[in-house]
């Protein structure tokens, strides 16, 4: 009986840390996930050279890997603080590529008028 008591007592241990294991993943499957939405867009769109939009692309990546680092250091620490960074990371680029083309339409209008 002993014995039956201590192996439920292993599994449902290894099963414990088994769960925070996949928790930890499945959380940081979440910054990749966005990143790996953001890249091919980000990719073909045809953004300014010389603008913080054109490196957005490799910026989310950078994101995606802090992320991931604080995940795993503060697990489950500062729940609301991972969620502004899920936020901002989602929502960061398009906020950053719409002004850009904002810019660019402005210029064109700009130019349009002037001509």
């Amino acid at each position: 009986m002993k014995i039956g008591l201590l192996t439920n007592r292993t599994e449902i241990s290894a099963g414990l840390y088994l769960k925070d294991i996949l928790h930890r993943c499945d959380r940081a499957m979440i910054y990749v996930f966005i990143a790996g939405s953001y890249f091919p867009w980000l990719t073909l769109e045809q953004l300014p050279d010389e603008s913080w939009a054109s490196q957005m692309k490799w910026i989310v990546w950078l994101l995606a890997i802090l992320g991931i680092m604080y995940q795993q250091i503060f697990h489950e620490k500062y729940k609301r603080l991972e969620t502004i960074f899920y936020v901002v990371m989602g929502v960061g680029p398009v906020l950053l590529i719409l002004n850009e083309l904002f810019i660019c339409v402005q210029c064109l209008l700009c130019c349009d008028l002037n001509s």
